[in-house]
């Protein structure tokens, strides 16, 4: 009995050897490799400055380096932003309205330049985001390039007035066709109208004394954000368009 317990033991350590070699051999052909067919145009990770209350579009630009068509696919590694952020993707020809688990990309023709986009609007929530994609051919996961996205929303420390801007005069308000803008403040104010979905429609700059004003005939009758921000104030104002 003590004979064949060491025959047993011996024989269980070199099929453990042989496993271990085995495993060690598969792990050595299956590590991935970094995928050679695209060239990206400025860094694999970049980190980009997001505005409230607006869609901000954040571009990696990269572009087929083969004489061939290729198809990629793509899949979201890593996503992390604040709750109430609204993100989304776009991979050159298709817009998904969210960031999906994975996602096939058209095919590039050769030295062709494409683009992976994030869209960020933060609205008034600070704080930092990431997306990370892991960018592959079809059917070959071993060799991939990932895209890295930093996304930062500066801190609302600035004040706040959501009620008639002081200081300002917007009129007629409701309006149809012409809004009249007079800052009769002592700074200057960027502007911008945003919908009722958070999109920017237009901006522009108003400086202390001037009077503006905007066309919005041409927009469809609704609710609207006009929003005033400079470096230490920021206010808003609801605009009807009827």
């Amino acid at each position: 009995m003590i004979i064949f317990k060491s025959i047993t033991s011996a024989k269980e350590n070199s099929i453990m050897k042989y496993v271990c070699l085995l495993m060690l051999f598969v792990g050595s052909i299956s590590t991935w490799a970094q995928l050679d067919i695209i060239e990206t145009l400025q860094a694999d990770s970049l980190t980009f400055d997001v505005e409230w209350n607006a869609y901000n579009h954040s571009y990696i630009y990269f572009r087929n380096t083969t004489n061939d068509t290729i198809h990629l696919n793509w899949r979201t590694v890593q996503q992390d932003n604040p709750e109430d952020w609204h993100m989304a993707v776009c991979d050159n020809y298709q817009c998904y309205g969210n960031i999906p688990n994975m996602a096939d990309m058209a095919p590039i023709a050769p030295f062709d330049t494409v683009y992976m986009r994030v869209e960020t609007n933060p609205f008034e929530t600070p704080g930092e985001g990431v997306v990370r994609f892991r960018i592959y051919e079809n059917g070959n996961t071993d060799e991939f390039t990932t895209f890295h996205f930093g996304l930062k929303a500066p801190q609302l420390s600035n004040t706040i007035n959501t009620d008639k801007p002081i200081n300002f005069s917007i009129f007629p308000n409701p309006t149809q066709d012409i809004v009249h803008l007079t800052n009769h403040s002592a700074a200057s104010f960027k502007y911008r109208l945003l919908d009722n979905q958070g999109r920017q429609l237009f901006s522009g700059q108003i400086q202390q004394g001037e009077y503006r004003q905007i066309d919005v005939s041409h927009l469809p009758s609704s609710n609207y954000l006009l929003l005033f921000e400079n470096d230490k104030t920021i206010f808003s104002h609801i605009l009807t368009i009827n």
